[in-house]
């Protein structure tokens, strides 16, 4: 699958990248770009008007005519035509009417406020119709899906592989503890113990210094107790609370002895799991 993007890429034909959502399919693209030693700029079409990408209206002085102030990064490689830079279009199914008509001449001119970058690679990433929720799923014109290979994220297994390098580097850059990458499936090239998405929100969630039970509880799932006894020396109060929720009913631990509350405590750590 990786080889066919590139080849399409260098052909100049721009390609989505089709898939369920959380699959990491972003970070799959930016590997590509990575290892062709090009720059990836993600773009959150569904979020941008299209003055992003045709730019903004610049009053010529002294005449009546107008040109536009275009996107920084389109300026940076007007030099080289776009050499060394690939543009990510970003939930491309999302893009919103007013859009089309810029991803138009992105896509197929690659031409971007006026400036020419013909060796520019352009991908895109696209939910499936039914996972997409609402907004424009599945809406996506003939004319603008015409302009792009569509390829289906059909190898997951290569997906993952791409998915699990990048969050281990993600991991090492921002110092997550060796601990939690070993429980969130990071220390091997193993499967991930959560979905890409979710292993990088929470990666980013325990860098800010949140300790907040509820908050990492929502996002590690089963894997929460062993990420909470990773990080801290729960204290006893808390540690109650996380029991009773796990068996749904009340537990009376008050007057277990410490070692004793330990015990209950790594056992259903153990059942969580």
């Amino acid at each position: 699958m990786k080889k066919q993007i590139k080849e399409l890429l260098q052909c100049g034909l721009p390609c989505i990248l089709r898939g369920a959502p959380g699959i990491a399919k972003s970070a799959y693209l930016r590997s590509i770009a990575e290892e062709n030693g090009r720059k990836a700029i993600d773009l959150r079409v569904a979020m941008m008007p299209p003055e992003d990408l045709v730019g903004i209206p610049k009053i010529q002085m002294n005449t009546d005519s107008f040109t536009y102030y275009p996107p920084h990064w389109a300026k940076m490689a007007e030099q080289n035509g776009g050499s060394g830079l690939m543009v990510i279009l970003e939930e491309i199914h999302l893009a919103p009417p007013a859009m089309h008509a810029a991803l138009y001449q992105l896509a197929q001119e690659k031409v971007v406020s006026g400036i020419s970058l013909p060796n520019i690679w352009v991908a895109a990433t696209a939910n499936y119709a039914e996972d997409a929720g609402n907004g424009w799923a599945g809406e996506m014109p003939p004319a603008l899906l015409d302009r792009f290979e569509i390829i289906e994220a059909s190898s997951l297994a290569e997906i993952n592989a791409a998915a699990h390098m990048w969050l281990k580097k993600l991991a090492n850059e921002i110092g997550t503890p060796k601990e939690i990458q070993k429980i969130l499936g990071l220390s091997s090239s193993g499967s991930l113990s959560l979905n890409p998405r979710a292993t990088e929100r929470l990666l980013r969630i325990i860098h800010s210094g949140c300790r907040d039970h509820a908050i990492i509880e929502r996002r590690a799932g089963k894997y929460h107790i062993q990420i909470m006894k990773a990080l801290m020396d729960i204290p006893e109060e808390e540690e109650r609370d996380i029991v009773q929720r796990l068996f749904k009913q009340e537990v009376d631990i008050d007057n277990v002895k410490k070692k004793q509350r330990r015990a209950v405590f790594d056992a259903t750590a153990i059942m969580a799991s």
